[in-house]
């Protein structure tokens, strides 16, 4: 996102600006590595609750992201307000 020459940059544009951006950071920074760490984790693959044969191998990678996005909008309100605070105060 960029903010044109002709956009005034007051605090509340700037915020607008980086929330999207922000809540994309937190999804995939923390929900992310959080789901990539619990499909590592499993002692065999065919005892995971993420097993899924070869379709669930494929495509985990996809729905790992998908899921980290939502669960960034959906329970990461708070980390994403301070983190859009504190970045829209510089």
């Amino acid at each position: 996102m960029t903010i044109s020459p002709n956009t005034p940059t007051t605090p509340t544009t700037v915020a607008a600006q980086l929330r999207p951006v922000a809540t994309q950071w937190v999804g995939q920074s923390f929900y992310g590595t959080m789901l990539k760490q619990a499909r590592e984790s499993s002692l065999s693959p065919e005892d995971s609750p993420f097993s899924g044969g070869r379709g669930g191998s494929a495509f985990s990678s996809m729905l790992d992201q998908r899921l980290a996005e939502k669960a960034g909008r959906d329970t990461g309100g708070a980390l994403v307000d301070a983190i859009v605070g504190r970045l829209s105060d510089v």
